[in-house]
């Protein structure tokens, strides 16, 4: 049985750095690619009372995602290597998680951007967040110096 993986990208260059690596591993292991992306719907604070207002994704930001994505599986079709897509909305962790939970990914590989580590602290990370509640391994490939 073909195993999956899953891999989110971002469409920075640490992520496509994570796909590369995710490529060559299905390559080796003849594995399925699942790459999904989370677009997140922009949220504003408002004055006073400061309430939250969420704003959708737009058609222009999807159709830029949709060949993004398509444009990333190319590379992997380019290897020979069997591959989708996903775009998902909402939160990034959450949404990589679920994917990988739906597909019984036996991995998911993540791209790490190197925040700095108060940056972590305030905000957390992504990958922190998807190694908490991963269904399977994690494999977080670190940004290129």
């Amino acid at each position: 049985m073909m195993k999956t993986i899953v891999v989110a990208t971002d469409f920075s260059a640490d992520s496509d750095g994570a796909l590369n690596a995710a490529i060559e591993m299905a390559v080796r292991d003849v594995s399925h690619l699942e790459i999904v992306h989370v677009a997140q719907p922009g949220t504003y604070v408002l004055p006073p009372p400061f309430d939250l207002v969420s704003f959708p994704v737009g058609d222009k930001e999807m159709t830029y995602v949709s060949d993004a994505l398509e444009l990333r599986a190319q590379r992997a079709r380019n290897a020979h290597v069997s591959v989708a897509t996903q775009l998902r909305t909402g939160s990034a962790h959450d949404q990589v998680v679920q994917a990988a939970r739906e597909l019984g990914a036996a991995l998911i590989v993540i791209g790490s951007h190197g925040a700095g580590a108060l940056a972590t602290v305030l905000v957390g990370s992504v990958a922190a967040r998807i190694i908490r509640h991963a269904p399977c391994p994690v494999l977080v490939i670190p940004p290129r110096p």
